[in-house]
């Protein structure tokens, strides 16, 4: 009977390819004609190899606060947004809004900012509805664009959500000062009309109501967008004489308020017309400047258009007439405001000398003028206030 024996097989496994190490022997003790099996050694390709870590990559955090808002048409709402450095980022950043809902701005407290890894920075993003703003509930993108200080550009973003409601929260009043408006036929009169706001930023339309025939009104600024606008009423030369009570109204998305202006209509008392020619006149002479007066025997503000200068003749008569003298009417603006009771010279009323009535004696040398010397010349005077 043969005795199986116990044969010693060494064996030699070599370094794997790039791997650093010893050779390793390793005995196996096995059956005589069993195969070395079962020795637990890996592969070159499972050996561990040295790699560096990759380098961190630059990028901005944002965070916004709150992350949902609600407010009326008109109104505005701010939020927190926050920018933090990643991956070692130091630059500026510049913030900015994707696409905004219809009506709806963006404003930033900064427009653009440092980021270090030391500390986040901290902005105000306020979001405001115009009272036009499409109501209905949105997700803003905010957006962060950074530029790191080794260059290139780095992007980061965050989601808020904006609510607009149709109502507008805020509300206004009228009133008019003075309460009572005074015209005369022909003329005008004008009251300011106060606008009280109470988070209520919308422009406001204003109407007039209760006008009598002949008589038109207007307002500036229309609409109003502060907190007052003059009302300024005309009357026709045929606009009745009596008192209406005229209704201002107002209306803007939503809200209204009105006031009363009580408007009386006069008939006018003729304008005083008086004039000065300052220096003699004299055959070739250039033509003389006459100062007008003018008088308002009215109670209230009257303007004064259409003045004439007229030569009615002269102390001498017939030996020198009219026709010796020519006017060059008044070439000012209109109308001349004169206050109630009032008297202002065109000097006074700011018109220059140039642009008052002009008044010159003629040469004639084909005619004999001694007749004229040292006469006073006559003249007339008229003008229009309001329907006079």
């Amino acid at each position: 009977m043969r005795h199986a024996r116990n044969r010693v097989r060494r064996v030699v496994v070599p370094p794997a390819v790039g791997s650093v190490g010893v050779l390793v022997a390793l005995v196996a003790v096995v059956s005589s004609g069993s195969a070395v099996t079962g020795l637990g050694i890996p592969p070159a390709s499972r050996l561990v190899r040295g790699v560096a870590a990759p380098a961190p990559v630059p990028a901005v955090a944002v965070t916004v606060a709150p992350q949902q808002q609600t407010i009326a048409r008109g109104q505005a709402a701010n939020y927190t947004v926050t920018f933090g450095a990643g991956g070692g980022f130091s630059g500026t950043v510049t913030p900015s809004t994707g696409v905004l809902p219809t009506g709806v701005t963006a404003r930033w407290s900064l427009t653009s900012v440092r980021v270090t890894p030391a500390a986040p920075v901290i902005v105000t993003l306020t979001l405001s509805a115009a009272t036009s703003a499409r109501p209905g509930s949105s997700s803003i993108t905010v957006r962060a664009t950074g530029h790191p200080d080794a260059g290139g550009t780095v992007t980061g973003t965050a989601s808020l959500g904006l609510n607009v409601s149709a109502a507008m929260s805020g509300s206004f009043t009228l009133a008019a000062s003075p309460a009572a408006l005074p015209v005369v036929q022909g003329g005008s009169g004008s009251a300011t009309v106060m606008v009280a706001r109470s988070n209520f930023p919308a422009p406001i339309p204003l109407s007039v109501k209760g006008l009598p025939a002949g008589a038109t009104a207007s307002f500036a600024p229309a609409p109003v967008a502060g907190t007052s606008s003059v009302l300024t009423v005309w009357a026709g030369a045929a606009t009745p004489v009596g008192s209406w009570s005229l209704v201002v109204s107002g209306t803007a998305t939503g809200r209204s308020s009105s006031t009363t202006v009580q408007l009386t209509v006069l008939r006018p008392a003729p304008l005083t017309v008086t004039g000065n020619v300052p220096s003699p006149l004299a055959p070739g002479l250039a033509a003389q400047p006459v100062d007008l007066v003018l008088g308002n025997p009215n109670p209230v503000p009257v303007d004064v258009r259409a003045l004439t200068v007229t030569v009615t003749g002269t102390s001498a008569g017939a030996a020198c007439d009219a026709s010796n003298f020519t006017v060059r009417q008044y070439t000012g603006a209109y109308p001349l405001r004169l206050a109630a009771g009032g008297t202002a010279s065109l000097e006074a009323l700011g018109v220059s000398a140039d642009r008052r009535p002009q008044l010159q004696f003629l040469d004639k040398p084909a005619v004999n003028q001694d007749g004229c010397k040292g006469v006073t010349v006559f003249l007339a005077y008229s003008g229009t206030a309001g329907g006079s």
